[in-house]
């Protein structure tokens, strides 16, 4: 391997890649941020935007839309059309923090650190839409989804193995 490239942030805490774009959660100046990177030039990364969302913690792009979430934050979706202006289009309100987010079909599932699981309707982005949920009586903070599981672990519980349908 070799350095193609670099972009120099403060503290980057997560990342999606979508198309020729970079969508970054950064933190700086005790502010969070999500920040847009072109990378169609990989020798030279270039933002493209920046807005502070207070709390943001992650960030999961699946077609023209991000799904931004974290502490207080709930499920902010964007469309992400024209990666120069995004927009707002849709958002799902849910108490604590939501460290991860993991895209499904017409499904987000979001795992509530105080909670268990979320699934939220994501059919229709502009008015998502709670689907169901699953008490885990454990704390799960970061997911990943393989087939019709479900994997979590989170904070001192080790990993926990859900099944979907």
């Amino acid at each position: 391997p070799t350095l193609a490239g670099t972009f120099i942030s403060e503290d980057a805490r997560a990342i999606a890649v979508y198309n020729d774009y970079a969508y970054l959660v950064d933190y700086h100046d005790s502010s969070y941020y999500m920040k847009i990177i072109d990378v169609s030039d990989p020798a030279l990364p270039n933002e493209i935007y920046e807005e502070e969302i207070s709390g943001l913690q992650n960030v999961e792009v699946v077609g023209n839309y991000a799904y931004l979430t974290g502490s207080s934050l709930g499920l902010r979706i964007w469309d992400i059309t024209d990666p120069y202006n995004p927009s707002e289009v849709g958002t799902y309100s849910i108490g604590g923090t939501i460290y991860d987010v993991e895209i499904s079909g017409d499904y987000a599932f979001l795992p509530h650190n105080d909670e268990g699981l979320h699934v939220v309707d994501i059919s229709d982005p502009a008015n998502p839409q709670f689907y169901s949920s699953l008490n885990t009586d454990i704390r799960i903070e970061y997911i990943d989804k393989v087939n019709n599981y479900l994997f979590a672990t989170g904070y001192e519980d080790g990993l926990t193995v859900i099944k979907l349908w």
